[in-house]
């Protein structure tokens, strides 16, 4: 099989996951697709070694742009590009990070420098930026045409969502007033009452931060299965292994050359939210992790 044949094929798996109703299908397709992506990726290590060793290319560092100090899931973005990090074997020093905004304060900027490859480090910025695209998509409920207004609300209402920005999606043509929230409580109530289940209080930035936190772990999964079919290819004794080490060594050399005295960030709690973690997940099961061609290759496995 060609390879254009397998990505239009691994995309094909993903779009029937996107649209399939049934769980069971969806996973299906999707483990399929990682499995076509793991089995048919581009070895690009290969055309490295082949260079002569001035030819080859040498670490550097670039600064990422993470996220802005006011956005309510920083802490969560940040652990995903950290996750991306760790996949791409590069080293990132995180700036921005080491203390919360004072009252009346501006924010500033959250980011991090980066020590590794150039093509490494373009993979990494095509896949953060890309992810937090698709963050934004699925973090947010849209209105279904197919369901009536109440089962919208529902839905909306249970990930996190306010009132008014319910209403200004559901009714954009009618001024948002309290009273439409009072009316919306008591519709959302009664539905509880009748499923007999127990009414929601998720607040927006609960249910945001565990969505986040449930897609980094979802694409952490998937990103560590692919690295356990590179470390059972690099045991066939191909010669990547040492490329691999020899690389690594380079990185190593100019992070600790640059930086210095080094501090660790305290991690912060986050309150569960099982129904917002398990719909982060869900959107981390279709993230592209590079199977999507977007003028390139399938390199997800990186180097």
């Amino acid at each position: 099989m060609e390879k254009e044949d397998v990505l239009r094929k691994v995309q094909a798996l993903l779009d029937r996951a996107e649209g399939s109703g049934f769980t069971d299908e969806a996973d299906a397709c999707r483990a399929k697709a990682d499995q076509l992506m793991m089995a048919y990726s581009i070895e690009m290590w290969e055309l490295d070694k082949r260079r002569k060793p001035e030819q080859r290319a040498t670490p550097e560092i670039r600064k990422f742009h993470i996220c802005m100090s006011d956005n309510p899931v920083s802490d969560q973005l940040d652990d995903l590009f950290s996750t991306l990090c760790q996949h791409w074997r590069v080293r990132a020093v995180h700036y921005g990070f080491y203390r919360t905004a004072r009252k009346g304060e501006q924010p500033w900027e959250q980011y991090a420098k980066v020590v590794g490859f150039p093509q490494e480090l373009d993979w990494l910025e095509l896949m953060f930026t890309t992810m937090r695209l698709h963050i934004g998509n699925n973090l947010e409920p849209k209105p279904d045409p197919t369901l009536d207004f109440e089962a919208n609300l529902v839905i909306m209402k249970e990930a996190g969502m306010k009132w008014e920005r319910i209403h200004e999606l559901l009714r954009p043509d009618v001024p948002w007033s309290r009273t439409h929230g009072t009316r919306y409580t008591k519709m959302y109530t009664d539905h509880c009452l009748i499923q007999g289940k127990e009414r929601m209080y998720t607040s927006p930035l609960t249910y945001q931060r565990n969505f986040v936190a449930g897609y980094r772990m979802k694409v952490a999964s998937r990103l560590y299965d692919i690295r356990q079919y590179r470390m059972e290819d690099t045991s066939q004794g191909n010669g990547m292994e040492v490329m691999l080490r020899d690389k690594r060594l380079l990185i190593d050399d100019l992070y600790d050359e640059t930086f210095k005295n080094l501090k660790n960030r305290k991690s912060k709690t986050l309150t569960y939210d099982p129904n917002a973690w398990t719909a982060g997940a869900r959107a981390g099961a279709n993230a592209d992790l590079g199977q999507d061609r977007m003028g390139r290759g399938p390199r997800e496995i990186g180097t």
